[in-house]
């Protein structure tokens, strides 16, 4: 391994350690309990060392919220089974989610649940158009649609998009 290898591999562990004390204080004292200087005391870090892989605590509870929703994702199944119905794939996903909200309860509820303007640009989907950018949203239209066009009323664009939003 080279030199710049091991380093990047530190910088990555380093990272790492960062957002897992920040994902503890979420757990014990909500979002509004992370700080740098919390972190830097959970890791025994100086506060400055911690602005060499993250600038500032915004980066880090994006961070947070990048492996939240990356979670999200994971729990969903993506893929379309030819043998499995519709209706039965949307039941899966759905109990796939809950199952997800619940094994990381106090995760999901601090951030999931949290009205902080910048926690809500990453969790808001109440919008036109929300389905574009955020996958779990276009999933769950996707299985709506599918499900829909087995029945005699189908749903279309912005009608799916509300039916996944309200879900």
């Amino acid at each position: 391994m080279s030199i710049k290898e091991r380093k990047e591999r530190e910088r990555k562990e380093k990272r790492l350690q960062i957002v897992n004390a920040a994902r503890i204080l979420l757990k014990n004292e909500g979002i509004e309990g992370i700080s740098i200087r919390k972190i830097a005391k959970m890791i025994e870090y100086s506060p400055t060392m911690i602005y060499h892989y993250f600038a500032n605590k915004d980066e880090i509870i994006n961070e947070l919220m990048r492996q939240g929703y990356i979670k999200i994702l994971n729990s969903l199944n993506m893929n379309k089974h030819d043998n499995v119905s519709a209706i039965d794939q949307f039941r899966e996903n759905i109990k796939r989610y809950i199952n997800m909200a619940i094994k990381h309860a106090d995760e999901y509820h601090s951030i999931l649940l949290n009205d902080s303007k910048m926690i809500l640009n990453h969790t808001s989907v109440l919008s036109i158009g929300a389905s574009k950018n955020r996958q779990t949203i276009k999933i769950l239209c996707n299985l709506i649609e599918d499900i829909t066009n087995q029945k005699e009323k189908k749903f279309e664009g912005e009608e799916v998009e509300l039916i996944a939003q309200v879900i």
